[in-house]
């Protein structure tokens, strides 16, 4: 008979989410909800099911039976056995053993997810099957959110996203779990419950959760939980203080992680409720959120102490298979957890997450490998996390509680106040003089267990930390002890209660008080002890002071490129983003500031950054450029770098300097909230990035960015409040005087503007008609890209040479997206103005994916050397430019020099790097070193390049290869042209038939195919190298198999089938950014015919010869004439049927 494998879940290393979070992401709830259920309902509860929600669950306690064939010790003196369950408690075991727990539950709950997943029938199917893929376990995070959410806590049901995409309301297993039956073995009053309870309302079967009560009491052990939390992090240093509840702090007056997970245990399940019983906790489904985040503990705390690992010591009670008082280590095997069909999981093979499929957001974009860095940078969220508790005290005052577990039989809690606790044993944890408590968690039927019987005398210890409840209730002016010990000596005050809500007096209890020194020297380090919070902050500040600093402009230091700080989470897509409550708060609130304090004349503006793509040509932030000529502005439209190989390395760290912006005042935003998780709001402003906008899966954006000019998010004092949407326009304030028209009108950015007056809105409706009409054309032209190009020049940048591959460059795809979302006459569709649209950030965030992704596809190729072409505001046209360093800070004389000194290097100017120098394309490979990275990378080890590119490749052709799966050949049209030609961008759009008359349709039309821009200023005299470099020639391509199989009624994609067809149908118009349709003379259109080989849903196609049709467009306006095609007549490969002598196989 095959056995159950503990091995985690598929689908390489992906980030267990905190469960707010993880509500928030409809996929995963939607999936996790319905896997939930099945896991609970399918099949019965018997040992021949060991992989059902009653089985798995009883392996922590009752009904004390074989799980999937391990078995226990031989039963004693008549007992059931000689330990309660599998499950190691009191012992150096205790952490690593739930570790391969939670593991194996999260196994099952992605089983059932992927099962689900597989019956979407929606159009964004292969996103559930790839949710399903990434889908974890999520931990609740006591120590910053105490109360779980109403989704876990409160709602019987709650709203899903269903199989057919339609809301749905269900049942919901996170609330409880149903018993089908009650099993014989549980005893009183477990025996009534038909369901899980969480502060049953009495001992019947007719009992319910009181959710009040549970909310009330959880929100009152909020700063219980925050300290010690924080405490047991920063002060414990060595394995048996850390693991496990027995006597022996180590001396640092903290608790042990057992310590504070029974509190949690205690506090959640109540007066006779499941998750307060050893025996019973694990049937509560929150029981496995809770413990994740125990996990979660586990890996913060081993980073912060990275040499040590479990030590020797006793299994104390003993388990279902380890005898009582008997030696263990971390040999030792943790039954029941297979790691083969006959062996077993030990703790020396646990200590790796990854090895189980799993990670936690706080080690995103860490080098696990460099654990003084690990180190330094969990410290400092730690810090942020859960330090506002203790920061600023100079003592610490702690009460130590100790006793014997199993004195009273059942699980107890001691509660300690500063003043007369109430008589009502039920408000003791609700009272405003409540200070803390700790709890023995254990079976509360003794009798039942051996080792409860024979282990009575085990003595376990935890600690209440009485800070916080000082300074609130005593109004004393100083913790020092000659003030705080006459003051507890009169308030302090303790009671006891059983798990049965009975008060009793405990004759083993033992409570003592101790004050520990806390040191402010910055030079504490984390691992010192005594530790406060404001120490390590001071620390980490001043070894940042420069970077500080210099990363915010003052009057005499210029801006310096750092990034955001806080390690290097994720950038988010914008749907995501936005449904991340404080992110998105945040960010509202920070770019409203961005846009609005000050002047447009500070560099560390909304203005003055935008105005580094384009107008008004000034110099920024002190960075010169060149002297301009007679009658004209400058040499070039901004330092911008467009059609060279700098594009796509240039727009770096100009992504990051506006990111780092935003989080300035996020973290301004943040400092004033004034909830009960401030301190998780001041987290989240840490780990604020810059959303990306994913065109090629989401053509339209969200309403909250291009429909609503107010948006609802939270306030400073937790309300939610609606205020205006700097997502939706930047208010120019003033207009500056170098616009022309029409932007010299608009008082704001527009986007499809209603007209060219100062009265013009957005034409939102269009806007999302046009996206949308475009999202094939962005899907298959992002695909062919990632998968076909193999050249830095052929990737980079927009000017003639595809390498062969018959695909768009990054930087072609780039000015599509712009003139989709800036229409005729709109900010985005002009280079010298499309920086003021807020919306420029999400798109070039996504450009810059799109550079991590194809790095990853092609890890050795960089920057190559290339030409400048057009140039920019401080590098000359025509100049050689490679990826050398910015080292050094270019000179430039004044305007009565005769001679200019440029620069000799290729800078990425104006982002400097140091006061003195500037960034180049050689530094900026790494994002980690900009502070940032992309989902598609978490989990993965960024020096094993080959698994790497494989594992891009496989989520690559999941994104986006839908589109182009199964077509034997690729139909693309080649667009050639002078980029200059008309003064303005325009695009030029193929139609399969004839196009509508009206130029405002083409976008929109049912034989509309595909497009390409030319993306330009719109007022080329004021730029001399516009008119300088006219006959630059760009290209792009439009991929046309889509559109034949939905048009042509073509049963075949061959080209005898496909030449004619196309000769006939396929037309072109070209039409400028002011909605005017011309004739472009340059314009040359050819096809060709890619032969393709599908190797398999994970792997990217082969590609044969790209074949030319010169016949399908010569003869006509625009049509082929070989004036800047790639050079052809080479013979027709073997095997491709040759339609006539006028197809030739295109040289490289």
């Amino acid at each position: 008979m095959s056995v159950i494998i503990t091995q985690g879940p598929s689908g390489g290393v992906c980030n267990r989410l905190e469960i707010n979070d993880f509500i928030k992401d409809e996929k995963f709830f939607s999936l996790y909800v319905q896997a939930l259920h099945l896991l609970q309902t399918r099949g019965t509860q018997n040992e021949d099911n060991p992989g059902s929600f009653f089985q798995v669950s009883s392996i922590h306690g009752l009904p004390y039976a074989d799980w999937d064939g391990v078995p226990g010790q031989v039963p004693v003196d008549g007992k059931d056995h000689e330990s309660g369950g599998y499950c190691s408690h009191g012992n150096v075991l205790f952490p690593t053993w739930h570790r391969p727990y939670v593991v194996l539950y999260e196994q099952m709950i992605q089983k059932f997810a992927k099962e689900v997943a597989a019956t979407y029938t929606t159009h964004d199917r292969r996103a559930w099957i790839d949710a399903a893929e990434s889908l974890r376990q999520p931990y609740w995070d006591w120590a910053a959110n105490a109360v779980p959410p109403d989704e876990v806590i409160a709602l019987r049901e709650v709203a899903i996203t269903g199989p057919h995409g339609k809301a749905m309301t269900v049942d919901n297993p996170l609330y409880c779990y149903k018993f089908h039956p009650i099993d014989p073995s549980f005893s009183s009053p477990y025996t009534h419950y038909k369901e899980t309870l969480r502060h049953p309302t009495s001992e019947n079967a007719d009992a319910t959760s009181d959710v009040a009560e549970l909310k009330a009491e959880l929100a009152n052990n909020q700063s219980n939980f925050t300290s010690k939390t924080f405490n047991m992090l920063t002060r414990i240093h060595t394995w048996p203080a850390f693991s496990n509840h027995t006597a022996g702090d180590g001396g640092s007056t903290s608790n042990s992680i057992e310590a504070i997970h029974d509190d949690v245990h205690d506090i959640v399940g109540g007066d006779w409720g499941f998750m307060s019983d050893v025996a019973m906790a694990a049937f509560d489904p929150i029981f496995y959120l809770h413990h994740s985040n125990v996990d979660r503990m586990l890996s913060l705390w081993s980073a912060l102490n990275p040499t040590i690992w479990i030590t020797e010591g006793s299994s104390e009670e003993g388990t279902w298979t380890l005898p009582a008082d008997t030696p263990i280590n971390e040999s030792t095997p943790l039954t029941p957890f297979r790691n083969g069909p006959d062996s077993y999981w030990v703790s020396s093979d646990v200590r790796d997450m990854a090895k189980f499929g799993y990670t936690y957001p706080e080690f995103n974009g860490l080098d696990l490998n460099n654990r003084p860095a690990v180190s330094d940078a969990i410290g400092e969220i730690v810090c942020k996390l859960y330090g506002g508790s203790v920061s600023g005290d100079n003592y610490d005052w702690t009460a130590r509680i100790e006793f014997k577990k199993y004195e009273v039989g059942q699980s107890f809690g001691v509660y300690l106040f500063l003043g007369v606790p109430p008589e009502d044993e039920k408000q003791w944890g609700l009272a405003e003089n409540y200070a803390g408590s700790h709890f023995a968690f254990v079976n509360s039927n003794a009798h039942q267990c051996a080792n409860c019987i024979s282990q009575a005398d085990i003595v376990v210890e935890g600690f209440v930390h009485l800070n916080l409840p000082i300074a609130k209730l005593s109004g004393l002016g100083s913790l020092d002890p000659d003030v705080v010990e006459p003051y507890l000596t009169k308030e302090l005050q303790w009671r006891v209660k059983k798990a049965n809500g009975e008060s009793v007096d405990l004759r083993s209890l033992e409570v003592s008080v101790y004050a520990t020194p806390m040191s402010y020297n910055p030079a504490v380090s984390l691992n010192a002890s005594p530790l406060s919070c404001e120490a390590i902050i001071r620390n980490v500040n001043d070894r940042k002071c420069g970077q500080d600093l210099f990363g915010f402009h003052s009057t005499t230091m210029p801006i310096v490129t750092t990034g955001p700080s806080g390690g290097a989470p994720n950038r988010l897509e914008i749907n995501d983003f936005i449904k991340h409550d404080k992110f998105w708060s945040l960010y509202v609130q920070a770019l409203h500031l961005l846009q609005t304090r000050g002047t447009q004349d500070d560099p560390g503006s909304f203005f003055q950054i935008s105005s580094i793509h384009g107008l008004p040509y000034g110099d920024w932030d002190g960075v010169r450029g060149h002297l301009p000529e007679e009658g004209v502005q400058n040499e070039a439209g901004g330092y911008c770098t467009h059609g060279n190989v700098l594009f796509p390395t240039w727009h770096r760290p100009y992504v990051s300097l506006y990111e780092q912006m935003i989080q300035k005042y996020a973290k301004e935003v943040a400092s004033a909230y004034l909830t009960p998780d401030r301190v998780v709001w001041i987290r989240a402003a840490e780990e604020l990035r810059q959303p990306y906008w994913d065109w090629a899966l989401n053509a339209v954006l969200p309403d909250e960015v291009i429909g609503l000019p107010k948006v609802t998010i939270t306030g400073p004092l937790g309300n939610k409040i609606t205020v205006d949407n700097p997502l939706y326009a930047y208010n120019f304030h003033p207009i500056d005087k170098s616009f022309v028209s029409p932007y010299s009108n608009y008082k704001s950015t527009v986007r499809y503007p209603t007209s060219t007056n100062a009265g013009a809105t957005d034409n939102v409706a269009l806007l999302k008609s046009t996206l949308a009409k475009n999202q094939a054309d962005y899907t298959v032209k992002t695909f062919n890209m990632l998968s076909r190009i193999h050249g830095w020049p052929y990737f980079s940048n927009h000017t003639v040479g595809d390498g062969g591959s018959t695909s768009n460059s990054l930087e072609a795809i780039h000015d599509s997206i712009h003139f989709g979302v800036g229409g005729p006459n709109g900010h985005m569709t002009d280079v010298a103005m499309a920086a003021f649209d807020p919306v420029f950030y999400l798109h070039h965030c996504n450009v810059d994916r799109m550079l991590s992704l194809w790095s990853a596809l092609n890890p050795t190729v960089w920057v190559t050397q290339g030409n400048s072409e057009d140039g920019t505001w401080i590098l000359p046209a025509d100049t050689p430019i490679d990826a050398s360093t910015g080292s050094f800070i270019p000179l430039f004389f004044h305007e009565w020099v005769l001679t200019l000194i440029y620069p000799k290097t290729s800078a990425l100017t104006p982002f400097r790097n140091g006061p003195d120098s500037f960034w180049a394309s050689s530094g900026v490979h790494d994002t980690a070193k900009f502070g940032y990275t992309y989902p598609e990378f978490n989990g993965l080890d960024l020096k094993n390049i080959s698994i790497v590119s494989d594992v891009i490749e496989a989520k690559v052709c999941k994104l986006y290869g839908g589109m182009v799966s199964g077509w034997p050949y690729d139909w693309t049209a080649r667009i050639a042209c002078q980029k200059y030609e008309v003064g303005q961008s325009f695009t030029v759009y193929f139609f399969l038939g004839v196009p509508p008359e009206d130029p405002a349709q083409w976008g929109l039309t049912n034989n509309y195919v595909g497009s390409c821009s030319a993306f330009v200023n719109s007022n080329a005299k004021q730029c001399a190298n516009c008119i300088g470099q006219a006959d630059i020639v760009i290209e792009g391509f439009v991929h046309l198999d889509l559109a034949i199989t939905e048009l042509s009624g073509l049963k075949s994609l061959n080209p005898d089938v496909v030449a004619p067809y196309l000769t006939k149908e396929l037309q072109w118009r070209v039409k400028k950014t002011n909605g005017e349709a011309i004739d472009l003379r340059s314009l040359d259109v050819s096809v060709y015919a890619t032969p393709m080989k599908h190797i398999s849903a994970n792997k990217f196609p082969q590609l044969g010869k790209p074949l030319l049709f010169p016949g399908i467009t010569a003869g006509r306006s625009g049509g082929n004439s070989s004036v800047f095609s790639v050079p052809s007549g080479a013979p027709t490969p073997a095997g491709v049927p040759s339609v006539s002598s006028d197809v030739h196989s295109a040289q490289d």
